[in-house]
Parts: C-alpha cells; structure tokens; sequence
C-alpha cells in the first residue's frame, strides 16, 4: 500500500493510490487498472443520500474510485482487488485512523454503469441510496448529461 497522508488544520488527508496488475507466468505482470482512496470532506457528506457517510469524531470517511482497462472487465479482477484493499484497510495499524475508531467507505456509480454496481454488491458495499439531481452538462459513460441518477454505496470496515 501506498500512503500519502498529510496534515491540513487538526486533520489527516487520506488518499491512498493502488496500481492493480494482473499476475501473468515467469513472474510477469501486466497492469490493469488503478484504485484510489481518498478523505471526504465535511462539504461532500452535506446532502442525502450522503450525509450518512460523513466523518464524525469516532468516524473516519473514505471514497473508494476504481477504473480498469477494457480488456480486463468481466473477469472478476474489481471485485477481487476491492476486496483485498478493504482486507488490507481493517488489518492495517489503528495508528493509522487515530483519533477515529471505525472506517467508512462510500462509493458512487452511475445507474447505467450496472457491472460497478455487481461489483458494489459483491464486495458487500450495502444497498444504496439514490441522489438524483438536475443541472450542469456533464459526459459520462460515453453521452452528454444534464440530469443524473447516482447510487451511493457505503460500508463500515472493521478495524483490528
């Protein structure tokens, strides 16, 4: 794991960057995609349905985002490697999440980009809450949007 934290005011940043590659023979890799974890701000927990994933004083809250290379999707390789940085998350030293005592991470997928929400599922992300919103001109998932529906996964880590 690769962690970059550092101090703005009285609280530690998070952002911790993973570069995912799949293992081929001769020892070989072969990179596939990158997963990345970050602090979320006061300012992004606001409105619901993400106000349930703000950090609180025992509380420290995470976004989870992941991208992998089209050659690699369907093969089970998200899944896994979510699964593994979350594994890596709860036996990693408490140290690290002091003050806090638990982890939030959130996670936020597109309606229409159902293989992420598979994913979300598979790696016990939680049912979802749903944000809709109108406004702003966005592209996203190959066409132009103005109106937006999110899923906004969330799931406590148990620290050891």
């Amino acid at each position: 794991m690769l962690a970059t934290p550092h101090v703005e005011g009285s609280d530690r940043v998070h952002r911790y960057p993973y570069a995912v590659h799949q293992l081929l023979q001769n020892s070989m890799t072969r990179f596939i995609g990158l997963i990345t974890l970050r602090t979320l701000s006061a300012e992004e927990c606001k409105l619901p349905p993400r106000n349930a994933h703000g950090s609180t004083a025992t509380t420290l809250s995470l976004e989870i985002a992941y991208m992998f290379l089209p050659t690699s999707w369907g093969q089970g390789f998200a899944t896994e490697s979510i699964t593994a940085v979350f594994k890596s998350l709860e036996s990693a030293p408490t140290v690290l999440w002091a003050p806090r005592e638990k982890v939030m991470v959130r996670a936020i997928v597109n309606d229409e980009n159902v293989p992420s929400q598979r994913v979300m599922k598979k790696c016990e992300m939680g049912e979802p809450g749903v944000l809709e919103f109108e406004g702003g001109r966005f592209f996203i998932a190959g066409k132009w949007r103005t109106k937006h529906r999110l899923f906004v996964f969330g799931k406590e880590l148990v620290l050891r």
